[in-house]
């Protein structure tokens, strides 16, 4: 349950965090580059020093944030750069063309980017953001160090009692196959239905009848 509450909150921060950036980013350049420093910064240290800088560091003595939300803003920040990442290369692949043909119906340009590059864009990066999703899921293995009780951090408290590793170690392998299979399925779900689905003519013709 853990394990699961730190990735699915993670990801779901994480995705508005790297939404609000790239939106902000877009229309600033200022905070582009205060943005790009940060990424770089971030990119460059290990996922655990992060959790223990945070930890240790930024919250300690705060009794009002628990040890699960400290490890879920942790990596709802990993997870959202992650996400600012994937939607910048997502959105420069789709063709310039759409933008074009979008203006040209009298879209403004947020509905031109809400309503024809983002669909576009967000089917291109499905596949990324899948793969974020499978090493989120892999890496909050790491939060037992900062004392959360997750799955992992169980299997070695049961190891610990029981002196054998076998039977905790490799149940806990069987359930993370599990989540991650789970996950997958969800999202290629999502992702089959935003595939599939079909454009409708009154959304198209919008532009058109605008005078």
């Amino acid at each position: 349950g853990t394990t699961l509450m730190i990735t699915i909150l993670s990801a779901l921060f994480g995705t508005v965090l790297g939404f609000i950036l790239y939106l902000l980013c877009k229309k600033s350049r200022i905070v582009d580059k205060v943005n790009g420093c940060i990424n770089w910064f971030i990119g460059g240290i290990p996922t655990i020093l992060l959790l223990m800088v945070l930890y240790y560091v930024v919250f300690v003595g705060d009794a009002s944030i628990g040890d699960i939300w400290v490890a879920i803003i942790g990596f709802t920040i990993l997870f959202g750069y992650s996400m600012f990442d994937i939607l910048s290369t997502s959105v420069s692949a789709v063709s310039r063309g759409q933008e074009e043909g979008a203006r040209a119906l009298g879209y403004s340009s947020n509905q031109t980017f809400f309503f024809v590059i983002l669909p576009q864009a967000l089917r291109i990066a499905f596949p990324q953001i899948k793969n974020e999703l499978v090493s989120l899921i892999k890496e909050t293995s790491i939060v037992g160090y900062i004392s959360i009780a997750d799955l992992t951090r169980m299997s070695d408290i049961v190891r610990g009692r029981t002196y054998e590793a076998f039977f905790p170690l490799i149940t806990t392998t069987i359930i993370y196959f599990l989540l991650i299979g789970l996950i997958l399925f969800v999202v290629k779900r999502v992702e089959i239905r935003m595939t599939l689905r079909p454009f409708r003519i009154k959304k198209i013709k919008r532009g058109i009848n605008i005078k």
